[in-house]
């Protein structure tokens, strides 16, 4: 608060300074640029009791708010509106800002000199009707500025005013004097009166965001559409050149060339360029080895006979491309042909007659029968991908046919045998049964009978010997029964053994005639079926045997 004077660049030079706090003691600012270039600073705060200064959002300004004296360079904020009370500034207000893009100080009517000197994030500055001229320096060196409004009030432009602006490309301007409109800008521009009229920025897109490219094949680039300003130049970057044998052209941006060597991806940035701004997009480069066809044979063909034809029928492949001794899984696969070569051999010899190209994945045709015993085989031939593969189908002498045909009639007709037999096995013994219950009962009533004969003659005798042979007659009647119940058992756990060896015996047949038909391809079986009808006649003749029974005497 006791400080009430301040010399001129005061704080000059300072490299760390973020916030200056004034108190309400200072009344004079002497020479100005005293909180000018200095990029850390982001606010100036003024005490609410000073009468000759104030703030607002960290930027210094009189009490008045009608004299704007210093924007902080390393303020936060991208733009900057000057209230409608100001009508001035002070010396080198805006001088070294690093993120201010835009200022409209439309208010202002008294510009003090290099007021955007050195500023190097101001792109676009906005002057209203009451400016009436530009100072000295005032945008020296604002190497980022793009665009500057001026009102219709302005006649003059003081020396150096635009100096080293090298992407300036627009001064819009609504009056008609002639020194601002002659006014050397710089870049070639001329003053246009309105914003529309101004070069827009270059607005790009490009067809494709990757090339892939191969080994000693031209690339397929891209093309380029711009929807804004004509692009003046365009560049990429890093260099093109670290994929050799591709060329970048600054004038179009288009990327063309054979490549020589391979390269894994990598990203590049195309730019282009106008007076206005620039745009990129982002580009991914790969460049993959020589594709090395494949093309192998993974089952082989087949050739059988089939109703008095013989048929070859292609086998599956595999097929694609490798690339850098890798299978590449976007060009491979599997596959059974459907157009093909195929060639009868007989005997290892080709009949020529019988080459065929078919449109069918199976073809059959008659043959003239050859001598027996010939080895019958055939070959297909299939292309793919400018590879070809011929493969031999297993070789089959005239006579495997046949014999696979007896084998199959064998084995139906042992399937047959063992049918009939397992369905006769549930009838015998079930007769079987019968037959037991029916000697069983006969049995019993005999030994009753035997039993109340005996007594009957026990009481018309009046013999002293009634009791013992009463006793005897019913222990005859209990051994009876009891000896019975147990031939009944026997028997019944007979007919169920016999039962299991009869179906066992009709398995074996059934597995026999089969094995025998497989490994002799029908040699054998009409002794098996032979076996099988043998079998089922012992296994009637045992059970036939279990039905003669005598008491106490089982067969």
């Amino acid at each position: 608060d006791g400080v009430v004077y301040m010399q001129g660049v005061t704080f000059y030079g300072a490299q760390a300074l973020t916030t200056v706090n004034i108190g309400s003691g200072l009344a004079i600012l002497a020479g100005g640029q005293d909180f000018a270039w200095i990029k850390t600073l982001t606010s100036i705060n003024v005490d609410a009791a000073n009468t000759s200064f104030a703030s607002i959002d960290g930027v210094l300004y009189n009490k008045a708010i009608s004299t704007l004296l210093s924007y902080p360079a390393g303020k936060v904020g991208t733009s900057y509106t000057s209230p409608s009370t100001v009508t001035s500034t002070a010396y080198t207000v805006f001088g070294g800002v690093i993120n201010l893009l835009t200022a409209d100080l439309s208010s202002v009517s008294t510009l003090a000199s290099q007021a955007f000197m050195d500023a190097t994030s101001i792109q676009e500055v906005i002057f209203g009707d009451s400016l009436t001229v530009v100072s000295y320096q005032t945008f020296q060196s604002a190497s980022a500025l793009r665009k500057v409004t001026f009102g219709s009030a302005l006649t003059l432009i003081q020396d150096s005013a635009f100096y080293a602006n090298d992407r300036l490309y627009c001064i819009i301007y609504g009056g008609s004097d002639s020194t601002i409109q002659n006014y050397t800008y710089g870049n070639g521009i001329v003053p246009v009166t309105s914003s529309s009229n101004c070069l827009a920025n270059p607005a790009i897109t490009l067809s494709n965001s990757t090339i892939s490219g191969t080994i000693g094949t031209p690339i397929n680039s891209y093309t380029i559409a711009s929807s804004g300003g004509a692009v003046a130049t365009y560049s990429i970057s890093p260099s093109i050149y670290y994929i050799p044998g591709l060329s970048f052209s600054t004038s179009t941006g288009i990327i063309s060339g054979t490549p020589l060597y391979a390269s894994s991806a990598q990203s590049f940035t195309v730019t282009a360029t106008n007076a206005a701004d620039i745009a990129t997009r982002t580009l991914t480069i790969v460049v993959r080895p020589i594709p090395v066809p494949f093309f192998n044979s993974l089952t082989k063909p087949t050739m059988n006979l089939r109703e008095g034809k013989y048929v070859c029928t292609a086998g599956t492949y595999e097929f694609g491309y490798t690339i850098g001794g890798v299978i590449d899984a976007g060009t491979s696969g599997r596959v059974t042909p459907s157009k093909y070569t195929y060639y009868l051999l007989i005997n290892g010899v080709a009949d020529s007659a019988l080459t065929v190209t078919t449109a069918d994945a199976t073809t059959a045709w008659n043959l003239t029968k050859p001598s027996s015993g010939s080895l019958i085989s055939c070959t297909i031939a299939v292309t793919v991908n400018s590879l070809s593969v011929g493969a031999l189908s297993t070789e089959n002498t005239d006579g495997v046919a046949a014999a696979q045909s007896a084998q199959s009639a064998g084995i139906k007709t042992a399937e047959a045998t063992y049918k009939a037999a397992a369905k006769a096995i549930p009838v015998t013994y079930l007769n079987l049964i019968r037959s037991f219950s029916k000697i069983w009962k006969e049995q019993t009533d005999a030994a009753r009978a035997f039993y109340y004969v005996t007594l009957e003659r026990i009481k018309a005798s009046g013999s002293s010997t009634k009791i013992s042979e009463t006793l005897l007659a019913r222990e005859f009647l209990n051994t009876a029964k009891l000896q019975s119940e147990v031939q009944y058992s026997v028997a019944k756990k007979a007919a169920y053994d016999e039962k299991d060896k009869a179906t066992k015996a009709a398995i074996e047949a059934k597995t026999d005639a089969i094995a025998k038909a497989k490994a002799t391809y029908g040699t054998y079986i009409e002794s098996i079926v032979h076996g099988v009808r043998s079998r089922k006649g012992i296994i009637d003749q045992m059970l036939s045997e279990l039905r003669v029974t005598d008491l106490g005497h089982p067969h």
